[in-house]
């Protein structure tokens, strides 16, 4: 028996799926459409996280996003769905690496 002939996780516990896209060019736009299209069939993945480093001069920074699966056996945790704190849409993380200098 393999691995992938059993599901994955803990029953009763949401399952997510983190999967670093930075290779991936317009990934954000393209990849949901294509990845909704299946999670009628994985019922057992609560969620699918996408997300990518944006580093630059001034900041280490992360773009996410957080593709929700409504037809999942155990449903992400509403405080990551809905709301303010929603990331279904592309949100960026970020660390300032430089210090903040205000205009004087």
């Amino acid at each position: 028996m393999k691995k992938a002939d059993r599901p994955q996780g803990q029953p009763g516990y949401p399952f997510l799926l983190a999967v670093d896209v930075s290779g991936v060019p317009a990934a954000f736009r393209d990849l949901p459409p294509q990845i909704e299209t299946f999670f009628e069939q994985w019922t057992r993945v609560s969620g699918i996280l996408l997300f990518m480093d944006v580093p630059t001069t001034e900041k280490s920074a992360w773009w996410w996003r957080l593709l929700s699966n409504p037809y999942a056996v155990t449903k992400l945790p509403e405080s990551l769905t809905s709301g303010p704190a929603a990331l279904s849409q592309q949100v960026e993380t970020a660390i300032r690496l430089t210090p903040d200098v205000a205009a004087t």
